[in-house]
């Protein structure tokens, strides 16, 4: 996996959408997950943050959902407790 590591946070920055189509809501729709519980995995180094384009908005990639869905799986089938 190739996760971004320098995320700008700059204001009104242009995201390409094709490689980061993903905010937040999608992520949250797509794994069942609550986005306390997405975001609490970005604080814990579980999951990369995203493309940030403003203080409160960030675009997400494949990368991170599938990061996503590797945790929970390995939470259910190793029972690794977070």
């Amino acid at each position: 996996m190739s996760l971004a590591t320098d995320t700008p946070a700059l204001p009104g920055a242009k995201v390409d959408r094709r490689a980061y189509p993903y905010r937040m809501k999608d992520l949250c729709e797509r794994t069942g997950l609550l986005r306390q519980v997405i975001h609490f995995y970005i604080q814990q180094g579980l999951v990369p943050e995203g493309y940030k384009t403003g203080r409160n908005m960030a675009y997400y990639g494949d990368e991170h959902l599938e990061r996503i869905l590797l945790v929970r799986r390995l939470q259910h089938e190793r029972f690794l407790p977070l």
